[in-house]
C-alpha cells in the first residue's frame, strides 16, 4: 500500500484529490492532508508519506520550493500537481531541479473526464513504485551544485575515478541517452565541464510531447552552452549540444549529420534511446562516446550494448548516483558499459574529450 500526502491550500481540491486517490486505486492510501507550508513540513516528517502530492501554490508559499526542502528532511517521492499552467516549461523544469519526479494537471474532481482521472491515477501508481535514494536529496535538489556534483555518493562509490593525463580520449561524437531525473542532471554535467565540449553532443530525453524545445532553450540557459532543438536534418558540430525532438527519433546518418524522423521499429519510447544509439553503429563506432545515464525502463541498454561491441566507448551512470537507476542498471546486466561513472566522473571524462575531423560527407 503507497501512503499518500496532500499539500494542497483549497480545501475543495484536497478533498477532489482525495477521493481520485482512493477511488482510482487499492494500491493507496491517502494518510494525511495539509493547507499550509508548515503543516506539511510537520504531517512529513511526522507520517513519511511514499508519495507527496504538491500544490505549486501555498497562499503566499512555493510549493516548488517546499519540495526541495522536504526533499533535504526525508527519503519520499513528491509529484507536483497543480491547475496553474501544468504544461508550462520553466515550471517543469525548475520543479525537477528541485527534485520532483513529475509535473501533473491537476484533476477537478467529479466533473473531470473519467480517462483524465485514470491517466492521474496510473500515473501516480507508476510514480510511487520509483526507487528511492539511499540519502535525502537536500544537496541535489537546486541547480547551484556545480562544486557538488556526484555527492550523493562518492565517498563510498566503488568506481575507479579516470586517472588524469595530459592527452585526451578522442570522439567525434557524444551521445547521452537519459529518463527520469534527466534535467537537473544534465544542467549540473553541462555547468560543471568546459564550454564548449570538443566534440557535438546529441541528447535524447523522454520528455512529453511539448516540453522539448522549451527544455533545450531551458538547458542552454541554464548552463551556457550552446543547445538547439532538432528538427528534419542538419548538421552537427562540435561544441554544440543537440536536443532530440519531443515528436520523432533522432538518427544519426552520417558520421556528422542528423535526421529527425520516424522509426520502422516499434519503440518503448519517442524519442527513443536505442534508436539513436543503433543507428549510431556503421558509424565510425570507434570514435562514439555513448551514455545511459538515469530512468526508469530500458530504453538504450540493446544499443548501449550493440555499440559496445562495434567497438566504442560506453558509459552507464553509476546506479547508486541515479533518481531511478533501471536504465543504466538495464545496460549493465548486458555488459554494455566499458565505464562505469557517477556524475564527477562523467565530467572528468567530457573535460579529457579530444576531437578528430569527422567526416563531411553528408547523407541528404
Amino acid at each position: 500500500m503507497h501512503r499518500v500526502l496532500i499539500v494542497d491550500d483549497s480545501n475543495v481540491a484536497r478533498l477532489a484529490l482525495r477521493g481520485i486517490v482512493e477511488r482510482g486505486s487499492e494500491l493507496m492510501q491517502v494518510v494525511g492532508t495539509a493547507a499550509t507550508s508548515a503543516e506539511a513540513r510537520e504531517k512529513a516528517v511526522a507520517l513519511v508519506p511514499d508519495l507527496i502530492l504538491m500544490d505549486v501554490e501555498l497562499g503566499t508559499d512555493d510549493g516548488v520550493r517546499l519540495c526541495a526542502e522536504l526533499l533535504g528532511l526525508i527519503r519520499t517521492r513528491i509529484v507536483i500537481v497543480t491547475a496553474v499552467s501544468p504544461r508550462d516549461p520553466a515550471l517543469l523544469f525548475r520543479s525537477l531541479a528541485a527534485g520532483a519526479l513529475d509535473v501533473l494537471p491537476k484533476p477537478s474532481g467529479a466533473a473531470t473526464a473519467e480517462s483524465e482521472r485514470s491517466r492521474f491515477v496510473r500515473a501516480l501508481r507508476a510514480l510511487a513504485t520509483v526507487p528511492l535514494l539511499k540519502t535525502a536529496r537536500g544537496q541535489g535538489a537546486s541547480s547551484e551544485s556545480v562544486a557538488s556534483i556526484g555527492a550523493v555518493r562518492t565517498e563510498t562509490s566503488t568506481v575507479a575515478a579516470i586517472p588524469v593525463r595530459p592527452e585526451g580520449p578522442r570522439f567525434d561524437r557524444i551521445l547521452i541517452g537519459v529518463s527520469t531525473g534527466g534535467p537537473p542532471l544534465l544542467e549540473q554535467i553541462l555547468r560543471s565541464v568546459r564550454a564548449p565540449v570538443r566534440a557535438p553532443i546529441l541528447v535524447v530525453q523522454h520528455i512529453a510531447v511539448g516540453f522539448g524545445e522549451g527544455f533545450a532553450r531551458w538547458l542552454g540557459g541554464a548552463t551556457g552552452h550552446d543547445v538547439r532543438y532538432c528538427r528534419g536534418a542538419m548538421p552537427i558540430e562540435p561544441g554544440v549540444v543537440y536536443v532530440a525532438n519531443d515528436q520523432a527519433h533522432l538518427h544519426l546518418v552520417g558520421p556528422s549529420y542528423v535526421r529527425v524522423g520516424p522509426s520502422p521499429r516499434k519503440r518503448v519510447a519517442t524519442p527513443s534511446v536505442d534508436e539513436l544509439f543503433e543507428s549510431a553503429v556503421v558509424h565510425t563506432p570507434r570514435r562514439t562516446l555513448a551514455m545511459l545515464l538515469t530512468g526508469m525502463g530500458s530504453d538504450g541498454a540493446v544499443g548501449l550494448a550493440a555499440l559496445r561491441a562495434a567497438g566504442a566507448t560506453t558509459v552507464a551512470q553509476e546506479p547508486r548516483s541515479c533518481v531511478v537507476a533501471s536504465m543504466p542498471e538495464s545496460a549493465i546486466a548486458r555488459s554494455a558499459a566499458t565505464e562505469i561513472l557517477d556524475p564527477a566522473g562523467i565530467v572528468r571524462l567530457l573535460d579529457r574529450v579530444d576531437v578528430r575531423s569527422a567526416s563531411t560527407s553528408h547523407h541528404g
